[in-house]
């Protein structure tokens, strides 16, 4: 009869086909990130990744969670200054887009990914397992930054500005602008995940830039 691994096997297991992941997200294309090659660079067989992880998708989602160390950073200090709703709108989508453009792929397959509706239970779940790399956020932000899904994420920081002075929102637009936000959100990553190889510096800021033109041509009057 095969032994039955303790908890704390099953989390080192977890753990060490989560740092697996990662690595090869580091260093390789997304299309060679395979169940079987995660498995042999963990040190175990296919078959036992499949009774901790619903598939490669999911655990890529799990290993992606290092990537966003920065942005989740960024929102911490964010959280410490004292800012009015507008303002934190509109930095936390600066933050987001810096770090989306400068790491496309992994933020495409995340946010609209066959998990991209599943995002609350993934950083629930890495934190369970890597507990000293989760920041402190403020109430606000948090929600943004675990949100169940991207849509959800920006509607909760973009209702709060409805009815603020030379802002175009209300509560029958509300749903349109948050659709449009993602709509733009996503054709800007799109053209980032065409230039992958040379995302320089310059590309990643010249992005956020139109992205951020377009968010206030939406909200503002």
């Amino acid at each position: 009869m095969a032994h039955k691994a303790s908890p704390e096997q099953r989390n080192e297991r977890f753990r060490s086909f989560v740092l697996a992941t990662r690595e090869m997200i580091e260093n390789e294309d997304f299309d060679n990130i395979h169940i079987r090659r995660i498995a042999d660079k963990a040190g175990f067989h296919n078959s036992t990744l499949y009774s901790y992880f619903k598939d490669s998708e999911y655990l890529i989602s799990l290993a992606s969670v290092k990537v966003f160390e920065e942005y989740s950073h960024s929102l911490a200090e964010l959280s410490k200054r004292n800012l009015s709703e507008y303002e934190n709108f509109m930095e936390i989508w600066k933050f987001f887009c810096l770090n989306a453009f400068k790491f496309p792929e992994i933020y495409n397959n995340f946010f609209f990914g066959k998990h991209s509706d599943d995002l609350t239970s993934i950083f629930e779940e890495y934190y369970r397992i890597f507990p000293d790399e989760e920041q402190k956020h403020s109430a606000s932000i948090h929600k943004m930054y675990v949100g169940k899904n991207l849509n959800l994420r920006c509607y909760d920081i973009l209702e709060p500005l409805v009815g603020l002075p030379n802002i175009r929102l209300n509560k029958n637009n509300l749903v349109l602008a948050n659709n449009l936000i993602i709509a733009s959100f996503k054709s800007l990553l799109e053209e980032a995940l065409t230039f992958k190889s040379s995302n320089t510096i310059e590309k990643v800021n010249e992005l956020t830039s139109r992205f951020m033109a377009t968010l206030c041509f939406i909200i503002e009057k």
